[in-house]
């Protein structure tokens, strides 16, 4: 990347910092971002030409601050789980945990199996594989959190823009293809990958429900959480299965 992009004064990469996390990461590229928007785009996405005019204009009477996220597909051209969610609460987080979505189809986290809207449309969360926003407005938010190191910090900051009044919108008429995977392969990269989860929806629901929520409840969450990880560390080391 350096070899292909030195030329390139639109291009600037960051290195020698090591693996700092996600959030830290994403922080970092925003603060050096000389820009007044910010597009926050996973490696193993396509960006379809001409997308960040077209941002622009979709951007056009939103309050601010707002986040735009697209339509995330796979390779065969699938709508994948992160393009729109609802907001991470106990009761969505349990009913994805028991799988019990198809009892409670509008309670579910994961919004991707219904019917596509035919126009942008308001959501509740989105994924950081592909979030764009005003730099100014999320430096004003705080950024991402950097307490997450890989999982949580982008619906815990869809959560912050929707608390200070923000529209989180999704336009399903911009496809987003993932080309190659960057998911864990090896026994020991799928196990810090759900101990990473794990930690991510631990601090989420203490920070976010710790104020409020009753103590019992937190307990419960939190052992829900780890004995999901537990269960899924054994089902790797056994089988070395997802």
């Amino acid at each position: 990347l350096i070899e292909r992009f030195s030329d390139e004064p639109l291009v600037r990469l960051l290195t020698g910092h090591g693996n700092i996390g996600f959030a830290r990461g994403c922080n970092l590229g925003a603060r050096m971002a000389q820009g007044d928007r910010i597009l926050f785009l996973h490696p193993d996405r396509l960006l379809p030409s001409d997308t960040v005019a077209y941002l622009y204009k979709v951007e056009q009477g939103l309050k601010r601050p707002f986040l735009i996220g697209a339509l995330l597909v796979d390779a065969q051209g699938r709508e994948q789980n992160g393009s729109r969610r609802a907001l991470l609460t106990p009761k969505t987080a349990m009913i994805e945990a028991l799988h019990l979505g198809r009892f409670f189809p509008q309670s579910r986290f994961k919004h991707h199996e219904r019917p596509l809207p035919k126009g942008l449309a308001a959501v509740p969360a989105i994924s950081s594989a592909f979030m764009y926003t005003i730099k100014q407005d999320f430096m004003d938010l705080g950024s991402f959190d950097e307490g997450y190191f890989l999982h949580g910090a982008d619906i815990d900051f869809c959560l912050n823009v929707r608390l200070k009044g923000g529209e989180i919108v999704f336009v399903p008429d911009l496809d987003v293809p993932q080309i190659g995977s960057v998911e864990p392969i090896s026994r020991t990269e799928r196990l810090w990958h759900e101990k990473q989860k794990a930690l991510g929806f631990s601090r989420y629901f203490n920070k976010n429900y710790g104020p409020v929520a009753a103590k019992p409840l937190l307990w419960a969450l939190d052992s829900a959480i780890w004995l999901r990880y537990g269960v899924k560390a054994l089902l790797i080391r056994l089988f070395n299965k997802r």
